[in-house]
């Protein structure tokens, strides 16, 4: 990527959208390979795992696996 680079959090936000589309596209291997890589990205900048981007990606990733859904709270 040339202006935010690989690590940027836009990146992580289109990786989790690309794992749900791969997801319900039945791709499961590829949709959690860009699960992964977006929260390996999100982990980066976030204080701790309770970030709500971790935390979703977290669930996206229990839904894939068929476990059960882990359950945050919001506020």
């Amino acid at each position: 990527m040339r202006f935010g680079g690989e690590a940027n959090p836009e990146v992580a936000v289109t990786a989790n959208a690309l794992g749900s589309v791969h997801g319900v596209l039945g791709n499961k291997r590829k949709a959690l390979e860009c699960f992964q890589q977006a929260l390996l990205i999100h982990r980066m900048y976030a204080e701790d795992d309770n970030d709500s981007e971790i935390l979703h990606i977290l669930r996206n990733i229990s839904i894939l696996k068929g476990e059960k859904v882990p359950k945050w709270n919001n506020g």
